[in-house]
């Protein structure tokens, strides 16, 4: 199970006043690239699902998640998490091919896919329902600051760029305090608590910010000259039309809106941005 706190930074502003102020702390550095993967009919969202490749550090590492059955309490979210090790190429080639994950051996991460898709064993036919939505690169700072480790993302997508907070403890009100006296000590800008307070309420704020940022009716910081992501495995055009993307996002559902948030949306801003050309 996995229970971590998350906020998100102002601006890069933040961003950078809070990676100097943890300097002396720094762990270590992952450049990190998600892909996200679910059926043209979202079956794996409309189960409170989200399904993920995540390559670390220009392909040295590989790991397939799983994640569901998210709670929201109080500014701490939890959720039921599987992890798989693949190698890197396997898991490129699982992200532009994802039918070759039936090829691989049986593991916690494939068979309950597997069990949601309506299958009682993971093979090729389950897993040629799938397709690669896209994703989004960040770069994580980690830091080993006061017994926690504190990951400070800096997540690049094609309108903007995105900086978080993220914290996996299992005291998590204790650490949602020292984050909070940290910020508020050192005069570091956070927007809100992802998910304090009502479900609703957090959704209202989420879904008005991707569409007004679709819109650009909401400042959000550039991307200060990088041109749009290069992403090594991303679904070809025929497969991007193919998802009904309203029926998407309809299906999300309030808990899955952040465990996949940032792929969904990506997808969203581009075929918003495609009907508007």
């Amino acid at each position: 199970m996995e229970v971590e706190v998350k906020l998100r930074l102002a601006d890069s502003h933040s961003h950078q006043k809070l990676t100097a102020l943890l300097s002396p702390y720094r762990f270590q550095t992952l450049l990190q690239e998600n892909l996200f993967l679910d059926t043209p009919s979202a079956d794996l969202a409309a189960n409170l699902a989200a399904l993920r490749l995540r390559f670390y550090n220009h392909d040295s590492r590989c790991v397939l998640s799983f994640k569901s059955k998210p709670t929201i309490t109080n500014g701490v979210s939890t959720a039921e998490e599987l992890e798989h090790e693949l190698e890197p190429s396997l898991g490129r080639a699982c992200a532009a091919q994802p039918w070759r994950l039936g090829l691989v051996p049986s593991n916690p991460v494939s068979d309950r896919v597997s069990h949601l898709l309506g299958s009682s064993s993971a093979d090729v036919g389950v897993f040629g329902k799938l397709v690669c939505l896209g994703g989004f690169r960040n770069v994580r700072n980690v830091y080993e600051w006061k017994g926690l480790r504190l990951e400070v993302d800096e997540t690049l997508f094609d309108f903007g760029v995105n900086y978080e907070i993220e914290c996996e403890c299992d005291e998590p009100v204790v650490a949602m305090r020292l984050i909070e006296e940290l910020l508020v000590n050192n005069e570091i800008s956070d927007i809100y608590k992802l998910f304090t307070g009502p479900i609703g309420l957090c959704l209202e704020v989420r879904y008005a910010e991707a569409f007004n940022l679709a819109s650009q009716s909401l400042p959000f910081p550039k991307k200060h000259g990088h041109n749009e992501i290069p992403m090594s495995s991303k679904p070809d055009d025929e497969q991007r039309n193919s998802l009904p993307l309203f029926s998407l996002i309809c299906k999300i559902g309030s808990s899955l809106f952040y465990l996949s948030y940032n792929a969904f949306t990506e997808i969203a801003f581009k075929r918003l941005a495609k009907k508007e050309e």
